[in-house]
């Protein structure tokens, strides 16, 4: 694939670049991606298309950085097969992509390698969100909590789960330690303000929640209360 089909090579691109584009429906995250991206860039440019060309581009840049990626985490895994790194970052790059399935799988077979390495926990944590189980997430956000407190993104995924299945005072536990934290990075802490001044405002403890939720504001939050 990584010349195209006959259509391209012979400079026809017009009829080239629906099968092309079929391609990618089918197989968008394949290795022959980012050729093919080139090759539907190449057809806009001949009509004149350029902001179609520069979104395929994009995309052509984007797919080929994700497979070198990629082919760098293969090849540490296999220099390296019992260092837990190689593993959670092949893991994060399927997470990238939303290609659960695979992220799982590496994750269970790191886990199975280095069953005390919490960020594995907490990726695996995310991987099971995403999948809408949320007892598995919360479960595995305990186990990367019990062996390493300070995972703010586990601690607010896991207050978020506990706010979804009705159990807001487990919500608001993990809540006030994040909100409690100066050096918690402002995308999260403004998170935990809104979360937990909702939870708040539900218990009828006005003043305390509209003081949170201007703090959300201060961090550059929009939402209402």
């Amino acid at each position: 694939m990584g010349r195209g089909p006959g259509p391209a090579r012979l400079g026809d691109y017009d009829r080239a670049a629906p099968l092309f584009e079929r391609f990618l429906a089918l197989e968008p995250h394949a290795a022959e991606a980012p050729s093919a991206w080139h090759q539907l860039a190449q057809a806009a440019l001949r009509k004149g298309d350029t902001a179609r060309a520069q979104q395929c581009a994009a995309r052509e840049d984007a797919l080929g950085r994700w497979h070198a990626f990629y082919r760098v985490r293969r090849l540490q895994i296999r220099e390296q097969p019992k260092e837990p790194l190689p593993r959670l970052g092949l893991a994060q790059l399927w997470l990238e992509i939303d290609n659960l399935g695979a992220a799982r799988e590496v994750l269970d077979e790191l886990l199975a390698l280095a069953p005390e390495f919490a960020p594995a926990w907490l990726a695996r944590g995310e991987t099971l969100r995403k999948l809408e189980d949320l007892d598995g997430a919360r479960a595995s956000y305990d186990r990367a909590l019990e062996l390493d407190a300070a995972l703010p993104i586990a601690r607010m995924n896991r207050a978020v789960i506990a706010r979804v299945q009705n159990r807001e005072a487990d919500a608001r536990r993990d809540l006030e330690l994040l909100v409690a934290d100066p050096k918690l990075e402002p995308r999260i802490s403004a998170g935990a303000h809104l979360e937990l001044a909702r939870i708040l405002a539900r218990a009828g403890e006005t003043a305390r929640a509209q003081t949170l939720h201007a703090r959300y504001r201060e961090l550059g939050g929009k939402e209402a209360l």
